[in-house]
């Protein structure tokens, strides 16, 4: 059943109605540009929207910190796969990324989905470069062999996994305890991918290596992923690889950073079109999570409903 919505002085009669609205303010500028003053408005009204619920998971002491400061003007950003996003700057010379899909929903990340977030996203770089390490060394014809089921697989067919006790959750879990993290403890932002990330380059440091310490990740089918209730009690084995030594004598810092200029390097780095539609799946079906549907995120990130079940259960499975 459809339900009107009022947005500043404009009635929308449904929730789709008002996110086909705000999508065509954002395609009829190019990047880059500065919303004129009648868009801008619209914009603003959307901003008041959302923040008249408590929809975001800040405290009390965080929105009071934000009195004063006003909105000077809206621009229209390129972020993660090329995609067009409002960024707005304020009167203390700061700014960020908003997304209207989440405002128009009012549905925002909770605290625990911020730090989860921005955890994931922290150590995805390392992630990747294990996976591509494994391959450099490994790969035969393009394959290599799943660690559990000893099948040769391609890039596309492996997940990385975070073995059990350790897995993913539970490490984030553990750090929080371990550092005294409360709810309101920490602060986040955005980076050029419009990624969730921390604002404290020290606390992306801590975690990035926590969790190099802490897990033990094998590179599997992705069919593999589920049901692995039964390694809950397994000790770590020579099998398992660490982001400090994923492969023999390999020191991920060391390795990664004298290799990282060379053409070599580039090459191995480089994500193809098919990875690139899967990584853009992975984001589409985060914003999902939060609240939106399908459609929505299928029409934002440019996805086929193909595309996305294709993906899926490679994205069920990263979160453990």
């Amino acid at each position: 059943m459809k339900r009107e919505i009022k947005i500043g002085n404009k009635n929308y009669g449904s929730k789709k109605e008002a996110l086909g609205f705000y999508k065509t303010i954002l395609n009829s500028y190019n990047f880059g540009d500065t919303l004129n003053l009648i868009d801008y408005n619209h914009m603003v009204d959307l901003i008041e929207y959302a923040d008249s619920v408590d929809s975001y998971g800040e405290c009390d002491e965080q929105v009071d910190e934000n009195e004063g400061i006003e909105i000077t003007h809206i621009k229209i950003a390129k972020v993660q796969y090329k995609t067009k996003c409002f960024e707005v700057y304020y009167s203390d010379l700061t700014s960020g990324y908003i997304s209207y899909i989440l405002m128009v929903n009012r549905k925002g990340y909770t605290d625990n989905e911020l730090l989860y977030t921005a955890c994931r996203n922290v150590v995805q770089p390392d992630i990747i470069r294990l996976k591509q390490h494994y391959f450099k060394v490994n790969a035969k014809n393009g394959s290599v062999k799943c660690q559990e089921t000893g099948l040769p697989s391609k890039w596309e067919e492996l997940t990385v996994d975070h073995r059990q006790p350790n897995t993913f959750s539970i490490i984030v879990e553990r750090f929080k305890e371990l550092n005294g993290l409360g709810d309101c403890d920490i602060d986040y932002t955005q980076d050029q991918d419009n990624l969730i990330v921390f604002e404290n380059e020290d606390l992306t440091s801590r975690f990035r290596t926590f969790h190099r310490e802490k897990a033990a990740l094998r590179i599997i089918r992705k069919e593999c992923n589920s049901g692995r209730a039964f390694m809950g009690r397994l000790k770590k084995t020579a099998k398992d690889l660490t982001i400090m030594n994923p492969q023999g004598s390999f020191n991920f810092e060391k390795d990664t950073m004298e290799d990282e200029f060379t053409e070599a390097m580039h090459s191995e780095l480089s994500i193809s079109p098919e990875d690139e539609i899967m990584f853009r799946v992975f984001t589409a079906l985060k914003v999902v999570d939060t609240g939106c549907t399908r459609e929505e995120v299928m029409e934002m990130y440019n996805l086929t409903k193909e595309q996305i079940d294709q993906h899926e259960s490679a994205y069920e499975a990263l979160k453990d």
